[in-house]
């Protein structure tokens, strides 16, 4: 898992330069999910609200919900079940507009 994150880490500054902001949210959102495997909750949180940032400027609305609900999936893994509520109620917004 960390030649991945490596990998990751450096497809990160290559999308900053050429600003892909769909590639940045898709690359924020895989370390998230490293993170939230290995690493703990708390930093894979951090990870995904960089991935809501990027994909909210590439207009992707797909994106940016699938990264709203990764966000409450890593709250009710803590137990923090209203956390969890909010950030699936905000993703589910998001998808029925």
């Amino acid at each position: 898992m960390k030649e991945a994150l490596q990998y990751f880490f450096e497809s990160l500054k290559i999308r900053e330069e050429i600003e892909d902001w769909k590639g940045l949210g898709q690359v924020y959102g895989n370390i998230a999910a490293i993170y939230n495997k290995q690493y703990g909750t708390k930093k894979a949180i951090e990870y995904h609200r960089k991935a809501v940032f990027y994909w909210t400027k590439a207009k992707s609305n797909t994106g940016v919900a699938l990264a709203l609900n990764n966000i409450g999936t890593c709250h009710l893994k803590e137990n923090n079940d209203d956390s969890a509520m909010y950030y699936y109620e905000k993703a589910l917004q998001i998808r029925v507009k």
